[in-house]
């Protein structure tokens, strides 16, 4: 898509801005002061697929680092937090009827929800040049949990496996979820 980048075999929408737990906020040209918010490609390949969201209800206030809403994948459960102070607009109705677009077209169709924040909230995301070394950071540190704490590699001629979840165990999924997206 326009303005999508490979960054160490995760894609990365570069005009968008960047939560540090992986959620991506793309403020719209319509609507004034009012973003969308999804997960990056990076955390729907730690979480795996995705077969149910819960997602509060439009008007409900949500909170900067705060659990806004949970994403589950079989049997796990990811809780995923505002990347901004708001309001819960709306919750993408083709996400709660078929969850699996959050895996397949995390930046476009696959929102999650749209708020509006208060105040500036993008100003402390990543954007452009430094989402895309946060990204590589991201993509390094990995790597390292890979090898050295679980003993396995992360990749396969250098590019990133496409469903990292499937590789590991229970135990070893939350160790990286409580890492990356907790």
């Amino acid at each position: 898509g326009k303005g999508m980048e490979h960054v160490r075999g995760f894609h990365l929408k570069s005009d968008y801005y960047y939560h540090p737990k992986h959620l991506w906020v793309a403020p719209s040209s319509g609507e004034e002061g009012e973003a969308r918010v999804g997960i990056d490609d990076f955390a729907a390949r730690l979480i795996g697929k995705v077969d149910r969201v819960s997602v509060p209800a439009a008007g409900v206030p949500v909170k900067e680092n705060s659990v806004c809403f949970l994403l589950h994948s079989g049997q796990r459960t990811v809780r995923m937090v505002s990347p901004a102070t708001g309001v819960m607009k709306a919750v993408n109705p083709r996400v709660t009827a078929d969850p699996s677009i959050i895996n397949a077209d995390p930046y476009s169709e696959g929102w999650v929800f749209s708020m509006r924040p208060k105040g500036d909230a993008v100003s402390g995301l990543y954007h452009e040049t430094v989402a895309r070394k946060w990204l590589e950071s991201e993509v390094e540190r990995l790597h390292r949990v890979f090898s050295c704490d679980l003993g396995m590699t992360a990749t396969d001629g250098g590019e990133a496996h496409m469903e990292i979840s499937s590789r590991l165990n229970d135990a070893q999924w939350g160790k990286i979820v409580s890492q990356f997206l907790g």
